[in-house]
């Protein structure tokens, strides 16, 4: 189901994009933020639309998270041959949680 929707995805950037924009063009659009669209109403600004998107990745992200967090608290304890205390538990739950919310904004 993720590889239908990511093709899914492909596809439509791949329309979406295709028009005939030259490369210059695109370096440009995308040399700062990956996540810029080159979607602009008349007037020059960005749709409301392209800001309902970006937030609800931002909420895929924020939520996402925890399931990725999880299996890398059950490594960390297969590593130290140790159960976590509850002290233990919330202290890397706090520091993973950050760490992959840091990398994912510097993204």
């Amino acid at each position: 189901m993720a590889a239908v929707a990511y093709i899914v995805a492909g596809i439509f950037g791949y329309i979406a994009f295709a028009d005939g924009t030259s490369e210059e063009d695109l370096d440009k659009y995308f040399s700062d933020n990956i996540l810029s669209a080159p979607y602009m109403t008349d007037d020059g600004k960005t749709p409301v639309v392209i800001y309902i998107s970006l937030f609800g990745m931002m909420i895929v992200v924020v939520f996402a998270t925890p399931f990725c967090v999880l299996p890398t608290k059950d490594s960390i304890e297969e590593v130290r041959n140790k159960k976590f205390t509850p002290k233990e538990n919330i202290f890397w739950t706090i520091v993973l949680n950050l760490t992959v919310c840091a990398i994912s904004c510097a993204f």
